[in-house]
């Protein structure tokens, strides 16, 4: 399976999406975002992150991906890590 997202998924701005306050909402759009080269939005959807969890990491999120779902495609997961590394989460 292949996981891709584009900027017409995304539609127009952060602004255009309404989230309920999830981190994994965030996290989906800050890897999205990332992997999109949009860093702006991707730096802003990492802050929410962290105001919801201060202490998120890289590492966290990848060994809940796995505890949670240890069968989670581990291309998928390398690309939502690299997306939101590039998002700016700290390692």
């Amino acid at each position: 399976m292949s996981w891709q997202i584009s900027d017409e998924v995304l539609g127009g701005s952060p602004s255009s999406v309404t989230i309920s306050g999830s981190e994994y909402a965030y996290r989906a759009l800050a890897a999205s975002y990332g992997q999109l080269g949009r860093i702006d939005e991707a730096r802003a959807a990492v802050a929410e992150m962290l105001r919801i969890d201060p202490d998120l990491t890289l590492e966290k999120v990848k060994g809940e991906d796995l505890r949670v779902n240890p069968n989670f495609d581990p291309d998928f997961i390398e690309r939502q890590i690299d997306g939101l590394r590039k998002a700016g989460l700290p390692e």
